[in-house]
Formats: structure tokens, sequence, C-alpha cells
């Protein structure tokens, strides 16, 4: 018994020192990669320029913090940020969500400081390489799955073989009955799609979006300011009602920002105020 005593022993210490290995990991270097891992993706990708300045990853409380993302502008507009986040933080309910197979966010906290929007005169704008890169990204990927198809259903190894031809009646062996397999039961179908995504606290922050384009001269530049600051929404299920509560919040503050804006412009120039 002694033996097996110690064996038990050892186990449990290689055990938990994997554990604990696991651990420090996941709070000291899963942050760091995953940072570099997304400003590289962004780099060769998309090509554009993601900078992080930090992620935090806490396993105890199954929390993400994130500070500092900042996409750069492409070379030639105004403005040197595309849009800039100083603070994301998420924590996630791991109990609920791993036995309910849903993200279930007990909080999530996101401060978006700017966003810009620039076109040029020749009809260029700061959007156009991401969303070209993007879409060129899409396409590749479903490229290269129906040709994975293809080669499948063209490789020699899986073709038919040809059929043999018949056996002599004084060689051929007495024919026997065949059984019909009784057809299995149907497993139960599993819920396809996304996984549901629910929200218990979820505080905004929403800074100054930057508009100019110069191909509308009624449009000009405009700095609109939400001035939505640490709004909580609580209690959000499902993705369509996430979607409309921020709707419910983002566009009454675009619309009193863009009529600010445009009663300030007509101020400045004189214009009479309709």
């Amino acid at each position: 018994m002694k033996w097996y005593f110690k064996l038990t022993l050892w186990l449990a210490g290689i055990v938990g020192m994997l554990v604990i290995a696991g651990l420090v990991f996941m709070t000291f270097f899963l942050g760091p990669l995953v940072k570099s891992n997304l400003e590289r993706l962004a780099r060769e990708r998309l090509n554009g320029e993601l900078t992080i300045a930090s992620i935090r990853v806490n396993p105890f409380k199954a929390s993400f913090t994130m500070t500092g993302l900042r996409v750069k502008n492409p070379p030639g507009f105004a403005r040197e940020d595309l849009f800039s986040m100083p603070f994301l933080m998420a924590d996630l309910d791991l109990r609920d969500s791993l036995l309910h197979r849903r993200y279930h966010f007990s909080r999530l906290i996101i401060n978006v400081e700017s966003f810009d929007f620039e076109r040029r005169a020749d009809n260029v704008s700061n959007l156009d390489g991401w969303l070209a890169a993007a879409k060129a990204e899409k396409e590749g990927r479903r490229a290269s799955t129906a040709a994975a198809a293809s080669s499948a259903r063209t490789d020699p190894a899986i073709r038919t073989s040809p059929a043999k031809p018949a056996a002599d009646a004084k060689t051929q062996p007495p024919a026997v009955a065949k059984t019909v397999p009784v057809p299995a039961r149907p497993l139960p179908a599993r819920s396809k799609g996304p996984p549901e995504l629910i929200v218990d606290r979820l505080t905004l922050t929403l800074g100054q979006i930057h508009v100019k384009d110069a191909t509308n001269a009624a449009l000009g530049e405009m700095n609109l300011d939400l001035a939505i600051t640490d709004r909580d929404l609580l209690r959000l299920k499902g993705r369509d009602q996430i979607a409309t509560a921020l709707m419910a919040e983002v566009l009454p503050a675009l619309m009193s920002a863009q009529t600010r804006a445009i009663f300030q412009k007509q101020s400045a120039v004189g214009a009479p105020i309709p």
C-alpha cells in the first residue's frame, strides 16, 4: 500500500503543477500572445495597421481586458486614427456558458473614443482598403473550400471501382438470402447556428464621430459628439435584443449630434437656420 500511496501523491503533484503552469500561462502570457496575433493578422490579411496597448486575461474570474486599441487610417487622409477604443472589458459566466452552450457575460464594458469616416475628392474613402481586404479574405476562404470539395470528388482513390464480370453459372456459389438492415433511429438534432448571447450588464461609452466628405459639399466636415457616457443596458438576451438596445441608444444621440453640428456650422457662416 505504501507504493500505491506514493504513486497517488506523485501523480497528484504532476497534475497540480500542470494546472498551476496553465494558470500562470493564461495570466501572464496569453494576453500578449493574443495581442501580437491580432496585430499580425490585421497587417497580413487586412493590409491595415492595428495597435493594442495591452490585453490581460484573468483565468480565476474568466475576465478579459483590452486597453488602447487603435486602427490607423491609410496614408492620404487627414486624421491618424480610423477607430479608437481605449477600454474593453468582458466578464464571462463560465459555468453557465459551458453548461448551456452560450456566451453569457455578467459584465461587458465598451468605451469607444472616436470613429473617423473620410472620403476624398477622388471618391476613395478610408474604409475602402479594409473592406476590400476583408472581402478578398472571405472570397479566398470560399474558393479554398470549393477547391477542396472538388478535389475530393475527383480523387481517384475514392472513385467507384468498375463492376466485376458475372461469375460462370457452374462456379457461382448458391444465392444467400440478403437481410435488410433496420435503419438506426436518428439522433436528436442539435441546435444549429451560433451560440446564444446573453449580457447581464452592458456599460457603453461612445465619444465622437468625425465625418469629412469632399464629394458632398452640403455635408462637408462634421464632428458629431454622441455624449454617451457610462450608459448601462441591463438583462440583454439574444443578438436581436442587444442590437435593438444599442440602436435605441445610438440613433437618438447621433441625430441630436448631427442637429447640433448643422446648427453650429450655419451659425458660424451666418446662414439662416431652418
